[in-house]
Formats: C-alpha cells, sequence, structure tokens
C-alpha cells in the first residue's frame, strides 16, 4: 500500500459513523448506485487494493482519481444526507390558535390572548427538554439546545409584555 492510499483508508473511517445508512449515489466512479455506506466503503477499499496491485503508472494514475472521486462523492453524499436526516427536529404543534390582530384587540383580549401564547410556549419548551434527553446525537442537542434559548426568550418577551398589559388595565 502506498501512503497515499493509506491515508484515504484512514479518512474513510469518518464514514463509520454512517455504514448502516442507505444511499444513492449517480456517478460512474461507483459499481453500485444505491446501497448502504458501508458497501461503497468497500468498493474504495478495492480500489486502493487495484492501485497497489498496479505496476503501470498510466493504471496508477488511473485509479488514482478515481479513487479521489469515488471518497469525494461518497463525502458528499453522506454530508447530504446528514443536513437532511440527521439534524431534522420535528415540528412542535400548538393546540392553541391566536388572533391575528393582536395590537387591535382590547387591553382585556390581548391579556387572554398573551396568556396563551405563555402557555403554548411552555408546551414547546417542555417539548424541546423532553426531546432533548432522548437524543443521542450530539449535532441535534445542539440544535435543541439552541431552540430552548431561542423559546425561553420569546417566553421572556410574552411575560414582559403580559405585565405591561396588566400594569394598563
Amino acid at each position: 500500500m502506498t501512503n497515499f492510499t493509506v491515508a484515504i483508508q484512514k479518512q474513510c473511517q469518518i464514514f463509520s459513523p454512517f455504514l448502516d445508512k442507505k444511499v444513492e449515489i449517480s456517478s460512474d466512479v461507483f459499481i453500485l448506485s444505491q446501497g448502504k455506506v458501508c458497501d461503497f466503503v468497500q468498493e474504495i477499499m478495492q480500489t486502493c487494493e487495484l492501485i497497489s496491485q498496479q505496476n503501470m503508472a498510466f493504471y496508477v494514475e488511473f485509479y488514482t482519481q478515481r479513487l479521489v472521486q469515488q471518497f469525494d462523492t461518497l463525502k458528499n453524499v453522506v454530508d447530504k444526507h446528514c443536513q437532511t436526516e440527521e439534524i431534522f427536529i420535528p415540528r412542535f404543534k400548538s393546540k392553541y390558535r391566536f388572533a391575528k390582530n393582536m395590537n387591535k384587540l382590547p387591553a382585556e383580549k390581548q391579556l387572554e390572548e398573551y396568556q396563551k401564547i405563555l402557555r403554548a410556549l411552555n408546551d414547546k419548551l417542555s417539548w424541546l427538554v423532553e426531546l432533548g434527553h432522548q437524543t443521542r446525537d450530539e449535532q441535534r442537542k445542539d440544535a435543541i439546545h439552541t431552540q430552548i434559548q431561542e423559546t425561553e426568550y420569546r417566553r421572556k418577551k410574552c411575560i414582559e409584555k403580559i405585565r405591561d398589559i396588566e400594569d394598563t388595565i
């Protein structure tokens, strides 16, 4: 094995968390067009073996270019797959419905609407905290933590608005 193929084989370790994920690749650098990530990694390893078996520089160059294309293609597909699946967080659906023109409502109605919003934000916070405890993936936990912070900020603003309305009544 050359230093280059050993380096590529070490780089293939980045695919280890995704070996069981099914992906589809539309490229002529792989024999397969769809399968698990482990199948594509295996094909990259076979290309490394072909490079080490070659004696002619032309074939070494050809398989080396193919190896780089295979690695780059698989990395791009896995990255896209991660963006769409791994960081996906289900959307929170509130059971409350809110008035559209709250600023035009009388103060008592505004107070009622903001209290409903506060209940919905509390429900969302509970849901996000529970979701955060169930999640093992660090990227998803970070995304959930960010949503928790945003929801807490909105909750704080809502409480301030409720106090302002109560002071005017």
